[in-house]
């Protein structure tokens, strides 16, 4: 895949303007889910805290704390899971749409399934059976799902990596 095919296969992924809503939603989340995951990270150091100084009321009001913050990573999580989903069912459709759509374009699907077209334009009669292409459309049907399969995967990690980036650069120098 070249660069140019690269951007057409964006735009067709970004051409609904629900999928871009959805990327903000899933960003939102994403770092939500983040922050909720720093702020497990430092129950340890104040349950210590709490032990050494034998305060019960802090005690308690840290194990509620906790116990929201762990169910809230769970939603967070869910929901980040679900709207990842959405987005793959989305662009699935889009991508599988477009093909589709030049795939019986100027009887291409004639020329792939029964017809083998080479490059002197002189066709012959083919098939599964004479070398020829088969089962296209169920070929880019697999191929669609397991790139927006990928996708829906990828992007939520892509996205909010920046973030975390920054977020542990800043701390770097703000030590400094």
């Amino acid at each position: 895949m070249n660069f140019g095919q690269f951007w057409r296969l964006l735009a067709t992924l970004h051409r609904q303007r629900v999928v871009l809503v959805m990327l903000a939603l899933l960003l939102a989340l994403a770092i939500a889910n983040e922050v909720a995951i720093y702020n497990i990270g430092l129950i340890t150091g104040d349950y210590y805290r709490i032990l050494n100084d034998k305060d019960e009321g802090a005690f308690l009001h840290q194990t509620l704390k906790s116990l929201l913050l762990i169910v809230a990573i769970s939603l967070l999580k869910s929901f980040k899971e679900f709207v990842g989903s959405m987005i793959y069912v989305q662009w699935r459709a889009a991508v599988t749409t477009d093909l589709q759509r030049h795939y019986f374009r100027d009887m291409a699907f004639y020329r792939l399934n029964v017809l083998n077209v080479n490059s002197e334009q002189q066709s012959t009669i083919s098939g599964p059976a004479t070398g020829g292409t088969d089962n296209v459309d169920q070929r880019i049907t697999q191929d669609v799902d397991k790139m927006a399969n990928s996708l829906s995967v990828i992007i939520p990690e892509l996205m909010v990596s920046p973030f975390i980036i920054g977020k542990h650069w800043a701390g770097l120098f703000a030590g400094i």
